[in-house]
C-alpha cells in the first residue's frame, strides 16, 4: 500500500466538500422536484380557471354562430398571460377556431381528450423552442355539446423559476461551504499547531543530550493566535496528549541513564560471551584429535619398537593434525575478509571439477550425482576458487545427510537457470531434510546437526559468507523426511 503526505486540513477540507456536494446535491433535487411539482399544481389551478372564464364566455357567441365574436374573444385571451401560448376550439375532431397565425399544427388536434375529468391535460413540446414543455389543458364548452376548447400555457416560466430557486440554494450552499472552509481553517490550526510542535521536540529530541537538560518539556496554547493570553483555558484531548509527551520524556531520560549504564556492563558481558562461544567450538571440535593426539604419542613412547603399531598411530595423529588444519582453516575463512577477484567462468567446468574431486565419496555412497545446466545459465561472473568451494560444502553436506538416512535411492542434483538479473545455481538432495524450526540456524557458526566429529559446523556459515561477499544471497528449502534445495543467488552481470 503506497503512503502519502496529507495534512489534516486537507482531510477537513475534503471531508466537508463531500459532505456539503453529497447533501447539497441531494437537497437540489428534492427541492427542484417539490418545487415543480408544487408550482405545475399551481399552473393547473390558474389554467383552469383560466379555460373555465373562456368556455363561459364562448358559450353564447357559438350558440349564435358569431364565430368572429368568438375569435375576438380568444385573440383577446392570449393577450391576458404571456404564458398563454394558443388556444382552439375542436368540434366533432374538427378545428372550429384557432389563435395560430401560421396555420393550425395538426399534431395538437390529435391528442386524446379525457372524458372521465373536468380537466384534460398533456404536456406536449413547443415547436419554436425544442426544450420548453407546453401544458396542453382540454375542457369541454357546455357538457362538450358545444365542442372542446383546448388551452397551451408555457412550461417556461416555471423551469425558469425552479432554476432561480435552486440557484439561490447553491448560492446558500456556496456560502456555508465557504464558512465550513474557514472553519476547517481554523480548526485545523488550533490542533495541528500543538501536535506540529509536539513533532517538531520528537524530531528535535536527542537521547544523548538527555541527561544534560535539566527539564526537557514543551509547552502549547499559552497565547490564542500568539497575540494574547486568554483569561483561563480548558483543556482538551491535544493538553493531555502534551502532557503525556513530557511525561515520557521525564521517563525517558530516566530510562536513558539506566539503559546507558546497563550497556557498559553489556558491552564487557558480550565481549565474554563472544569469546566464549568460540572458544566452546574450537575446543569442542579440537579437543578429540588432540586427545587422539596425545594417546597416539603416550602409546608410541610406551613400545617405540612396535613399528607396525606405531605407523597406524602415526597415520592417526596425521588425521587429527588434518582435522585440526581443517577447523582453523575454516575459522579463519570465516573472519577473514574474503580476496575475491570476479572474471568470467563456465560452471559446468566447475561442476565436473568438484565431482571429480568428490568422485570417491560420491561412488563409495552409492549417490547418483546429476546436473541440469541451462545454456543460457553457463557463463558465472564470480571468484570460481570460491564458487568451488561453496558447491564442495553444499555436496559434502549433502553426502553426509544422504549417508545418514535410509533411503535406497539417493541423489544429488546441481542445476543453473536465470532469474531476471540473477543466476541462480541450486544444490538438491532428497536426504532427511532440515526441521522447520532449524532452518534459521544453519548458517551459524558452529551450529550442526551431524554427530560429534562429523562436522564443524562451519561450512554453511563460510558459504554463506562467500555469497554475501559475491552481492548474492543464500537461501533453503526443506521438508523435512524428503529433502533440502540450497538456492544461490548471484548477479547475472558484474556489479
Amino acid at each position: 500500500m503506497r503512503d502519502f503526505k496529507l495534512p489534516l486540513f486537507w482531510k477537513f477540507v475534503i471531508a466537508i466538500i463531500a459532505i456539503v456536494t453529497v447533501f447539497g446535491s441531494i437537497n437540489a433535487y428534492l427541492i427542484w422536484t417539490d418545487v415543480q411539482h408544487a408550482l405545475e399544481k399551481e399552473s393547473e389551478k390558474r389554467a383552469l380557471h383560466f379555460a373555465r372564464n373562456l368556455s363561459a364566455q364562448l358559450v353564447n357567441p357559438i350558440l349564435t354562430e358569431d364565430y368572429f365574436s368568438a375569435q375576438r374573444i380568444l385573440d383577446h385571451f392570449l393577450e391576458t398571460d404571456t404564458s398563454l401560448i394558443y388556444a382552439f376550439i375542436l368540434r366533432e375532431n374538427e378545428v372550429l377556431l384557432h389563435t395560430f397565425q401560421d396555420g393550425f399544427p395538426k399534431s395538437l388536434s390529435k391528442i386524446p381528450f379525457d372524458s372521465t375529468n373536468e380537466l384534460s391535460v398533456t404536456l406536449v413540446k413547443n415547436a419554436s423552442n425544442p426544450n420548453a414543455i407546453i401544458r396542453d389543458l382540454g375542457i369541454p364548452i357546455l357538457n362538450r355539446s358545444l365542442g372542446i376548447l383546448r388551452i397551451g400555457i408555457s412550461e417556461e416560466s416555471i423551469f425558469y423559476d425552479v432554476q432561480k430557486t435552486v440557484f439561490r440554494f447553491w448560492q446558500m450552499v456556496a456560502l456555508f461551504l465557504f464558512l465550513g472552509l474557514l472553519g476547517a481553517f481554523f480548526f485545523a490550526y488550533f490542533i495541528t499547531k500543538p501536535i506540529s510542535a509536539i513533532q517538531a521536540a520528537a524530531d528535535a529530541l536527542d537521547l544523548r543530550s538527555l541527561k544534560y537538560a535539566s527539564n526537557y518539556s514543551i509547552t502549547i496554547r499559552t497565547k490564542t493566535l500568539n497575540l494574547f493570553k486568554p483569561p483561563f483555558r480548558a483543556k482538551d484531548e491535544i493538553d493531555m496528549l502534551t502532557d503525556k509527551f513530557n511525561d515520557m520524556i521525564t521517563r525517558l531520560n530516566k530510562t536513558y541513564l539506566e539503559l546507558e549504564a546497563a550497556q557498559k556492563n553489556l558491552i564487557d558481558s558480550e565481549k565474554l560471551a563472544t569469546l566464549g562461544t568460540i572458544a566452546s567450538g574450537i575446543a569442542h571440535e579440537i579437543n578429540n584429535p588432540i586427545s587422539g593426539l596425545l594417546n597416539a604419542i603416550r602409546r608410541i613412547m610406551d613400545k617405540p619398537e612396535q613399528v607396525e603399531q606405531n605407523k597406524k598411530y602415526f597415520r592417526m595423529m596425521k588425521d587429527a593434525a588434518t582435522r585440526i588444519e581443517k577447523v582453523v582453516k575454516e575459522l579463519l575463512s570465516l573472519s577473514r575478509k574474503q580476496e575475491l577477484v570476479i572474471h568470467e567462468f563456465d560452471i559446468v567446468e566447475s561442476i565436473n571439477n568438484v565431482h571429480l574431486l568428490l568422485n570417491h565419496k560420491i561412488n563409495s555412497s552409492k549417490i547418483s550425482f546429476e546436473t541440469g545446466v541451462g545454456e543460457e545459465a553457463r557463463i558465472f561472473y564470480a571468484s570460481r576458487q570460491h564458487i568451488e568451494q561453496v558447491i564442495i560444502n553444499l555436496v559434502l553436506n549433502s553426502i553426509d545427510v544422504l549417508n545418514e538416512s535410509q533411503k535406497s535411492t539417493r541423489r544429488i542434483i546441481i542445476k543453473t537457470h536465470l532469474d531476471g538479473n540473477y543466476t541462480l545455481l541450486t544444490v538438491e538432495d532428497n536426504g532427511s531434510g532440515i526441521e522447520k524450526e532449524n532452518l534459521d540456524k544453519i548458517f551459524e557458526p558452529f551450529y550442526t546437526n551431524k554427530p560429534t566429529g562429523k562436522g564443524t559446523g562451519l561450512g554453511l556459515a563460510v558459504t554463506s559468507k562467500i555469497i554475501s561477499s559475491h552481492n548474492g544471497k543464500i537461501d533453503v528449502e526443506s521438508t523435512y523426511g524428503q529433502g533440502t534445495i540450497f538456492i544461490i543467488k548471484l548477479p547475472a552481470k558484474p556489479v
